[in-house]
């Protein structure tokens, strides 16, 4: 999809993360919770991706490198503010600009290429994305006219207690067309209890002009879930996770109980394997087909060929031939290879058994 360039607002710390390591950046499914954000707008067709950074930039730099371009916000003053920082790098851009949060991993490629095209066919100057919760309190509110005509979106902080009753909600994702949305930007100000610039004014903006505002539900409201702790962030990994998991089952892979299995988004698994409970698979692994694989084993960064079987066990960065056995209570040395066909097991300690000194 030619003409489209997407902005990810990544440059907030997250203070309600309570951490040292910038919000963006925290773990997912064993990957940055922006990684997902970038794949889906990649996914849907940018032709180049804008991350707008603040906070520990240069560690967001150092993870992605030149996959994507960076702007600098020194200062958060919102996300209006946020999103005039790429103004050197996209104001002469006429084609369509998708503006994304950092903390939402689980947005995906398909419903960006929608938005875009609902925008698109419907020559809309703005298209946001937004999601109907039984519970919308802290969104902002998306106001519409009788004919559900896009008004303008109003900040929860700001909204009046029948606005807070409107349950369809601002995901904070949009598709804009380039050729309106700085122009509309140097207009907005700080007039709310924020004392910030909102790109939500935009919307306002655009409509007083004349101009036609729309807006996409997306269809499964957790898609625009946003990671603001601890807490958000435990949900959003466990939604990653058996999203990763079904899709692993639906490639041929038998998991006994994914509530019990825990496997990272980079991981791959061929088919006919067999993964028992109380498994975690980390990192770049990569397992063969008709494998078993558990109960109890962790597994990280490591290659398992065709026909294996571990148990009870625990590798990092190993190679395991095919039909090798490994396990029960078996622990390798990182970087242990193990030729094919090989055996090997741990020792059991019984009642009555007579340990070593010293262990």
């Amino acid at each position: 999809m030619a003409g489209m360039v997407g902005v990810i607002l990544a440059a907030g710390l997250g203070t309600r993360m309570k951490s040292d390591l910038v919000k963006v950046l925290h773990p997912v499914c064993g990957r940055p919770m922006v990684a997902y954000v970038i794949d889906a707008l990649e996914q849907a067709g940018a032709d180049r991706i804008v991350a707008v950074v603040g906070h520990q930039s240069e560690r967001v730099k150092q993870c992605f490198g030149d996959r994507i371009e960076y702007a600098l916000q020194a200062k958060q003053l919102g996300t209006g503010h946020a999103v005039m920082q790429t103004k050197s790098l996209l104001a002469d851009y006429s084609g369509i600009v998708i503006v994304a949060n950092g903390d939402a991993p689980l947005l995906q490629a398909e419903t960006l290429h929608n938005l875009v095209k609902y925008h698109k066919e419907r020559r809309l100057a703005a298209t946001v994305l937004t999601a109907v919760l039984e519970n919308p309190a802290g969104y902002g509110r998306v106001m519409r006219d009788e004919a559900g005509n896009v008004l303008r979106i109003v900040e929860h902080k700001d909204a009046t207690t029948a606005e807070r009753e409107v349950r369809e909600i601002n995901t904070g994702m949009y598709a804009f067309s380039g050729a309106h949305l700085f122009d509309a930007l140097a207009r907005i100000g700080t007039g709310n209890a924020q004392g910030e610039f909102y790109l939500t004014d935009v919307i306002g903006i655009l409509r007083a002009e004349g101009l036609q505002v729309g807006a996409m539900a997306v269809p499964y409201p957790q898609e625009a879930l946003g990671i603001n702790d601890r807490v958000q962030l435990a949900e959003v990994d466990r939604l990653m996770r058996e999203r990763v998991l079904n899709q692993m089952m639906l490639s041929g892979v038998t998991v006994i109980d994914p509530s019990a299995t825990y496997v990272e988004a980079q991981v791959k698994v061929g088919s006919d394997t067999v993964i028992y409970p109380f498994t975690y698979l980390a990192g770049d692994t990569r397992i063969g087909e008709k494998s078993t694989i558990g109960p109890h084993c962790f597994i990280s960064d490591s290659r398992l060929d065709d026909e294996v079987s571990v148990k009870v066990a625990e590798l990092t960065r190993c190679e395991v031939g095919a039909k090798a056995q490994i396990g029960p209570f078996v622990s390798l040395a990182t970087g242990t290879v193990v030729p094919p066909g090989s055996i090997i097991k741990g020792s059991v300690c019984r009642m009555g058994d007579e340990l070593p000194d010293g262990r």
